[in-house]
């Protein structure tokens, strides 16, 4: 009997195992976009933009964001480590760098559902009341 038991369990194990085995074949993860590369900036760029500016004229606003950030850390308006946001300009224009992080966190808040659209104004035709 205990024999009986014992072959019954292998085979479902046997079994199961096959089974992982064919699903993780057909498994495949489809990530619309890699945050871990600049195709954040890539995809947006390439279907809202119609020019974008040379490169020497981004790296021009990048270094004068530069400048004009390291001002307001001397007057203590800004953190020294917010300079750094200027860096990135070069691969993130017209975008702000930290878009990215933005749009990470939602990504990572997968509970998070958008609000329902406004409701529309109430009063005659349409119009608001005072």
């Amino acid at each position: 009997m205990a024999a009986a038991y014992d072959t019954g369990g292998r085979l479902i194990h046997r079994a199961l195992d096959d089974a992982r085995t064919e699903l993780g074949r057909q498994e495949c993860s489809i990530t619309p976009i890699d945050f871990a590369t600049d195709e954040m900036y890539a995809i947006p760029r390439k279907r809202l933009v119609a020019k974008l500016p040379n490169e020497h004229e981004v790296r021009f606003i990048a270094d004068a964001f530069g400048t004009h950030l390291a001002e307001l850390a001397k007057a203590k308006t800004v953190r020294l480590e917010d300079q750094a946001i200027a860096d990135p300009i070069p691969l993130t224009y017209p975008f702000h760098p930290r878009q990215k992080c933005l749009v990470t966190l939602f990504k990572e808040n997968e509970g998070y559902t958008p609000p329902p659209p406004a409701s529309p104004p109430r009063g005659g035709k349409g119009g608001w009341t005072e």
